[in-house]
């Protein structure tokens, strides 16, 4: 079981440079832990794939769909206290934080493409590419 940014969630569900990598994450564990928020963030991405040519209307309520069949048993409230100390703490934002405060509690890995997180806490976020390379009882 990991915790997913929702950029990954976005790299598994629209073709992209980093789709490949994503689709080998979900093979290899596919328990997919995120915070609610995340369907908030999805459907942002989606609104701006649609905003830049990307997809149409229909094609991202598609990919929404998908994504809730796929994802959406798998969401947990994080403990919000904690996601704003870490934000604070680390200067990041409350959104990161709570996938953050999520991976935390449950002492599970994070998987993100977000280099400040990655440096930040390299103990506990991956980029997509560690992750795939890394021991399979991650």
């Amino acid at each position: 079981m990991i915790v997913i940014d929702i950029d990954v969630v976005a790299y598994l569900l629209i073709a992209g440079d980093k789709t490949e990598l994503a689709q080998q994450a979900w093979a290899k564990d596919p328990q997919w832990r995120l915070p609610t928020l995340w369907r908030h963030e999805l459907l942002n991405v989606l609104a701006a794939y649609v905003r830049t040519g990307g997809a149409t209307a229909d094609d991202a309520a598609a990919i929404w769909r998908q994504a809730i069949a796929l994802l959406g048993s798998e969401e947990e409230q994080p403990a919000m206290e904690q996601a704003l100390l870490l934000a604070a703490e680390h200067q990041i934002s409350a959104y990161d934080a709570q996938y953050l405060a999520l991976a935390l509690a449950n002492m599970l890995p994070m998987i993100s493409e977000d280099r400040v997180l990655q440096r930040e806490f390299p103990d506990v976020v991956l980029s997509l590419e560690e992750f795939c390379s890394s021991n399979p009882d991650w």
